[in-house]
């Protein structure tokens, strides 16, 4: 589609001056970022980025919609392209889609437009989805936007999301890999080899979205492919001739591998190419696959093999013109996700003693230390039970319910404390657990008694800016620090070995509309749950501290899984007590954030 086709199709996005052209848009991103802005940090970027979007919105009076930004600079990564989408709600009902690239002498910015029907079917899609699913919003006037997108991105890491993407992942290869198999090697060698090679990247695409992150970066590939396999156990499976169909210069040279993509992108994108097998730039993958298999006989073959003599491919295509691949591979590759299934069965835990302490009414934990008061009310339990690993849900649901704002003043009467962390068995900002109205009268509750610092605990999603900050404003405590459950970078590994609602991209928001508010963020790691190796806990730990760390996380307390509901830990426990601490302190002269080790006796679960 051309970009005029395409700007006549958002005129509707209320833009003054321009109409909406999506060029429009790219060139009021590129002028935001000037040349110094470029050479800021990527966490710098991202911030300048989203302060620019949202001035520009609010002084051209755009309203109703989103815009995500995705790729290397929505994950705090060094980038010198933009990777945007801008969600508009007014989009007529048989448009989704359109796309262009918008380049300047500084950077390319690469423009999708989509309707709020796209978004909220993203996630059954495995390169659209992967795409939202690692966006970060840029700019929020919409909340049905804003709650599509949060569902979506949680839709796409979840077990439904991922056996789709399992299925997709299969047609896909199969369709490649019998394509491949049915050409005419000697009439068309070049596309052969093309073929080949992409059989060979969607293989490892089909392989990283079970045991990595970033199926689609290229950047990254390689990279993601081969911790992939290590994860996998697959390594003894995997043949010199299928690495060499995957990347000509092997595992280890990405530079060679990224000059093979861009030259077959070039390609992908010239008119004739599009002209000839319908191919379109917003296609899905399937789309993509079904070009591919139309090349195979006849003049589009015959235009495909001359096309790559042109451009040289026989100096950087890789070589095999078949990819061989034993059924054991496929078998095993797509049948991972079964023997995964038993790591991901939820631990239900029966409340036979639930842990107390204090004897505060509506209280099941009051902790009185150093003039620090650790609170947990009883308000119902987590709504959200998800967590594989957590007592918490049966502790609150085993004790009644009591008056929340009573209990917090009964406790503050009696300890008159300098800090509060006050937690209820769940998410103190989820409504459903807490009636918004009453917890701004707790707040002001807590103003009474000049408190300085207060704690609260969450997950990401009923994390608001707005919400923070009338916690802030009513409390009157000078520091606010909100806790999250993280467990572990990486969402292959967090949803379904631990079960965590959320996804990696709602936690990075939510970090961002605390800090934004002026509030700190504690992030809890997990460590030592289920049959996992040390050496995958060890890996976690410090991606996850890098990850914690780029995004300005003060203070993160790694937390040893205890299967006894009291805590009472055994010899195999203490062994991974002391290699947490022998990694930390390997770790300590080179992170600025305050990392603590959380375990003990008797326990409360929560700190």
């Amino acid at each position: 589609m051309s970009t005029n086709d395409t700007n006549r199709n958002i005129s509707h996005l209320g833009i003054r001056e321009g109409g909406g052209r999506i060029d429009r848009w790219a060139e009021w991103i590129a002028d935001a970022i000037s040349l110094p802005t470029l050479f800021c940090s990527p966490a710098e970027l991202r911030r300048a980025l989203r302060d620019a979007v949202t001035k520009h919105a609010h002084a051209t009076s755009v309203s109703g919609c989103m815009i995500l930004l995705f790729g290397s600079a929505a994950r705090l990564e060094d980038a010198r392209d933009l990777d945007l989408i801008v969600v508009d709600p007014g989009m007529p009902p048989d448009e989704h889609h359109y796309y262009c690239r918008h380049s300047t002498h500084e950077l390319q910015i690469d423009l999708n437009v989509v309707s709020t029907e796209w978004l909220s079917t993203a996630w059954r899609d495995v390169e659209w989805g992967y795409w939202l699913a690692e966006s970060f919003p840029l700019l929020r006037s919409d909340t049905k936007c804003e709650a599509l997108w949060s569902r979506s991105v949680n839709l796409y890491w979840s077990r439904q999301g991922i056996n789709l993407r399992r299925d997709y992942h299969q047609e896909c290869v199969q369709r490649l890999i019998s394509v491949n198999d049915a050409i005419d090697r000697d009439a068309y060698p070049l596309l052969s080899r093309l073929l080949a090679h992409e059989s060979a990247r969607a293989l490892a695409c089909a392989l990283i979205d079970q045991y990595g992150e970033r199926i689609f970066s290229h950047r990254s590939l390689l990279d993601e492919f081969r911790n992939a396999v290590q994860r996998s156990g697959l390594s003894p499976l995997m043949q010199t001739s299928y690495i060499t169909a995957l990347a000509p210069g092997g595992l280890e040279d990405t530079v060679k591998f990224l000059s093979l993509r861009r030259n077959i992108s070039r390609l992908y994108r010239s008119e004739q190419f599009k002209k000839i097998t319908g191919y379109s730039l917003s296609d899905s993958l399937k789309g993509r696959v079904h070009s591919l298999a139309m090349l195979v006989n006849g003049p589009t073959g015959s235009w495909m093999e001359t096309q790559l003599k042109l451009l040289s491919a026989d100096k950087w295509l890789p070589q095999p013109t078949r990819l061989f691949v034993t059924d054991d591979l496929l078998a095993r590759i797509f049948k991972l996700h079964m023997e995964n299934e038993p790591r991901a069965k939820v631990v239900r835990h029966a409340a036979r003693i639930v842990p107390t302490m204090g004897n505060i009414s509506g209280a099941r934990w009051a902790q009185y230390e150093n003039g620090r008061l650790k609170l947990i009310v009883n308000t119902g339990g987590c709504k959200t039970p998800s967590c594989h690993f957590c007592h918490l849900p049966s502790y609150g649901r085993s004790l009644p319910r009591g008056d929340f704002v009573a209990t917090v003043d009964d406790a503050l009467t009696r300890y008159k404390p300098d800090e509060l962390a006050l937690y209820n068995d769940g998410n103190l900002l989820n409504e459903r657990e807490v009636p918004d109205e009453t917890l701004l009268e707790v707040c002001r509750t807590i103003s009474k008694y000049g408190i300085r610092r207060l704690i609260v605990e969450s997950i990401p999603r009923f994390v608001t800016r707005r919400k923070i900050e009338a916690v802030v404003k009513e409390s009157k405590v000078d520091e606010l620090t909100v806790a999250m459950g993280f467990q572990s970078a990486g969402n292959f590994f967090s949803i379904p070995y631990f079960g965590r609602p959320d996804v990696d991209t709602l936690f990075d928001f939510a970090i961002e509309e605390i800090h934004a508010a002026g509030a700190t963020v504690r992030l809890y790691l997990l460590w030592g749950f289920g049959p996992v190796p040390i050496e995958t806990w060890e890996e976690r730990l410090q991606t996850s501290l890098d990850w914690a760390i780029a995004r300005g996380v003060k203070r993160i307390s790694v937390c040893q899984y205890r299967p006894d509901a009291l805590g009472i830990g055994d010899q195999s426990n203490n062994a991974h007590s002391n290699r947490i601490r022998e990694l930390l302190a390997q770790l300590k002269d080179t992170r600025s954030a305050g990392i603590e080790v959380v375990d003990g006796g008797l326990r409360s679960c929560a700190n």
